[in-house]
């Protein structure tokens, strides 16, 4: 999915914060995800399951010192924040 893409899940407009790769076919399939610290799961689609990838790829890079890819995880993160907001609390913060 492209950037500003515009979906509706569960009768929510949700705009996608960065080009993620999902197939379009599974993108609205629900996958239980992991705090990989906390053991706490959360219930999410395809799309933000895709979303969370990008975040914690972007941790990393950050980690490594580059420091451009904390615009990206912020991005994430504020994604989750407005249209996932209790998976927010399990999963990131």
């Amino acid at each position: 999915m492209k950037k500003n893409k515009v979906i509706i899940f569960e009768g929510k407009k949700i705009k996608i914060p960065f080009d993620i790769y999902v197939d379009p076919a599974k993108a609205f399939e629900l996958e239980t995800v992991s705090n990989p610290f906390s053991g706490m799961k959360a219930i999410i689609p395809a799309f933000a399951v895709a979303v969370l990838d990008v975040i914690k790829g972007s941790e990393m890079l950050y980690n490594a010192g580059d420091l451009t890819a904390a615009r990206t995880m912020n991005k994430g993160r504020e994604f989750f924040q407005k249209y996932f907001t209790n998976e927010y609390y399990t999963l990131l913060d």
